[in-house]
């Protein structure tokens, strides 16, 4: 079993922290904060053009296929930057529609990889999800534990106010009868399993940040 992050794993890293520090500087993390939707303009597709939204997705889907100890280099940079952009709750719902397979797997991931759309997952319909602003296709537990593929027009998305303005929070109003698909071959456990992945990782983490936000704010009530 590998531990540790192998020589190339940490060469993509460093290139990654390159381009962070030359486009996601103290300038455009104020701009993004104080902006609209909290993200620095044209980000999201230069990563995608490294290759970072397809980090942990197959290549047959058009990704790396690095697991989650070769990817630990690059997640850590982008927390160390303060990243607003919805990279750790996409690679975390793409960890899990990639498990799920089938149709939906086979449409939106190669789009994922390319860096066209956002994913989210979140929990029941009292759950603070973060991201759901920017999401294409939510992954949404109900409260029995099925989880099901939401596409943007399908849900209501109420954003709650934060402490954390790099983190945009947000109520998700949904229905299951107008789900893309019920991922069978994943559970409730399967998805508090891929958000608390999301929550407690580190690139949720930086030294400007209280920790990981959604860990926090699991109900409205505990948003400030």
């Amino acid at each position: 079993m590998r531990l540790q992050p192998g020589p190339d794993a940490l060469e993509f890293a460093a290139s990654v922290r390159e381009l962070l520090e030359r486009s996601c500087d103290a300038r455009a993390l104020r701009a993004a904060w104080d902006s609209a939707d909290g993200r620095v303009p044209g980000l999201w597709k230069r990563l995608a053009a490294m290759g970072v939204t397809g980090l942990t997705i197959g290549e047959p889907f058009g990704g790396s296929g690095m697991d989650l100890t070769a990817a630990l280099p690059v997640l850590v940079a982008s927390g160390r930057a303060a990243l607003p952009e919805p990279l750790v709750e996409t690679l975390a719902a793409a960890r899990m529609l990639e498990r799920a397979g089938g149709a939906v797997a086979e449409a939106w991931l190669p789009r994922v990889a390319e860096g066209s759309v956002v994913l989210a997952l979140g929990p029941g319909p009292s759950g603070v999800v973060s991201a759901a602003q920017h999401a294409d296709l939510l992954l949404l537990a109900d409260d029995a534990g099925s989880v099901f593929a939401m596409e943007r027009d399908a849900v209501r998305v109420a954003p709650l106010p934060s402490v954390d303005t790099g983190v945009r929070l947000a109520t998700v109003e949904w229905a299951a009868s107008d789900a893309v698909v019920r991922l069978d071959a994943v559970d409730g456990e399967n998805h508090d399993s891929a958000d608390r992945w999301h929550a407690d990782n580190p690139a949720t983490r930086s030294p400007w940040r209280l920790g990981p936000i959604s860990h926090h704010f699991r109900h409205p009530a505990a948003v400030m």
